[in-house]
């Protein structure tokens, strides 16, 4: 009676899965919001439970979402496979090494160990691989992902603000008590300031293309809320991204950036002028020249990568099983396990020097396709992500704007009438036809 009992709910559980595939496939705005959830709450939850621990292996949400989104993309084979055909080769390849990373560490190290340390690499590929898998050259695909940003980008705005109004704003050294949660004392962690410093890319691009002033409002409020964030990396990453914005678009968008830049800056000048921010500007000073962060993480980078060479030829290559584990004596003399706060040095420790070469082409051939395209949108987004990656790991909260970096997307609609002609992506065209259709039109 129990084996039935179990089977029959076994049973449900896959027709629930199943018929949440279904929706998602028709409706992939159910994605974006789940994801955006999460994103949402990384301050206050910033390592999610486990839902389920069947024969002592822990299940999480994002394991079930990332199962979900790799069987949506085989699904949308077609456009998957339009977006990245000219790079299928390098994404083969990555595979190929991911897989046999996991399973060398799941045969030597275990189950948990391994699928546990490649949590990141799973949901940052999948959610990415879903994003492009998704009709870019269809305006509804790209009205839902103007939606997205700017909800996205309103909402964090409301956590940042609600987290200084609660526990104040704090700097990259300080600390609060959230409900007995040690937490940083910045309003937003990195990953949610990264995603609306890009939330402000794609609203200022908007704005370029529609001059609509909410859109102008938009871009500088999330830009307000990213330096009050504190987060220097994600200051440096954002901030190229507008210079690559100006610099590679056309000479009205130079300008209508050139006009924002100065609008801003006379917002600062008149804050700083009043003195009602003192207290604030003097933290921010202090941010941008503390370094003892950064050293840190440059010690940590040198000594894994000092520790693969030291392994042989074989690591160097290929990386370490997945489960090895990144424990290291820091220049404190504390011991940590965490992983390296770059994911390049992430890669070659997992993947080795032929999944970081294999890395580097993937995105330089994407960023070179941008340059010849002169697609400025792309350009700062890809850049920022880039740079990003410099100080911190594999992060899947930007998987959409990594996305619409890739494909090249140059138009969003500017409302949900679309039923107007909008331009498609750069290089995006519509899915394979069936011969009886060709004939038809013909």
């Amino acid at each position: 009676m129990i084996v039935l009992l179990e089977t029959i709910e076994l049973l449900a559980l896959l027709f629930l899965f199943a018929g949440f595939i279904t929706l998602t496939r028709r409706w992939p705005q159910i994605f974006l919001v789940v994801l955006g959830i999460i994103t949402l709450i990384a301050w206050e939850v910033p390592a999610m439970s486990a839902i389920s621990s069947p024969g002592g292996y822990s299940i999480y949400l994002l394991d079930i979402l990332s199962v979900a989104l790799i069987l949506v993309s085989v699904l949308n084979y077609r456009y998957l496979g339009h977006s990245i055909r000219s790079s299928r080769l390098l994404w083969a390849m990555l595979t190929l090494l991911f897989v046999a990373a996991l399973a060398r560490g799941i045969g030597s190290l275990g189950p948990n160990a391994a699928v546990n340390e490649a949590r990141g690499f799973v949901t940052l590929a999948s959610a990415t691989l879903w994003a492009l898998s998704l009709d870019w050259s269809s305006t509804r695909i790209t009205g839902v992902v103007r939606k997205y940003s700017l909800w996205l980008g309103w909402m964090l705005t409301l956590v940042a603000t609600y987290h200084a109004l609660r526990f104040g704003v704090g700097g990259a050294s300080e600390f609060v008590d959230a409900d007995g949660l040690d937490q940083t004392g910045r309003v937003l962690v990195s990953g949610q300031a990264m995603v609306l410093g890009l939330c402000a890319i794609v609203s200022l691009h908007i704005w370029v293309e529609t001059r609509r002033s909410f859109y102008l409002f938009s871009t500088l409020a999330f830009s307000a809320i990213v330096l009050v964030a504190q987060h220097r990396s994600v200051w440096i990453a954002i901030a190229a991204a507008w210079i690559a914005y100006a610099l590679f678009g056309q000479r009205h968008k130079r300008n209508m950036t050139l006009t924002v830049v100065i609008v801003a800056a006379w917002s600062v000048a008149l804050v700083v002028a009043s003195g009602v921010a003192n207290g604030l500007l003097d933290q921010l000073q202090q941010s941008s020249e503390n370094t003892s962060t950064y050293d840190a993480r440059t010690w940590a980078w040198q000594y894994l990568i000092d520790e693969a060479i030291n392994k042989g030829p074989e690591t160097v290559l290929f990386g370490a099983p997945f489960g090895t584990g990144f424990g290291r004596i820091e220049a404190n003399g504390q011991y940590v396990t965490f992983q390296p706060h770059n994911i390049y040095v992430s890669i070659f420790l997992r993947l080795g020097v032929i999944g970081l070469v294999a890395s580097a082409l993937l995105v330089t051939g994407y960023l070179v396709k941008n340059l010849r395209e002169r697609n400025n949108l792309a350009i700062s987004l890809q850049i920022a992500i880039i740079l990003y990656g410099w100080a911190y790991g594999p992060t899947w909260y930007f998987f959409v704007f990594a996305a619409v970096s890739m494909v090249g997307v140059i138009h969003f609609p500017a409302s949900d009438n679309t039923s107007r002609a909008v331009p498609r992506a750069a290089n995006s065209v519509p899915p394979p036809q069936s011969p009886s259709a060709r004939k038809m039109i013909q």
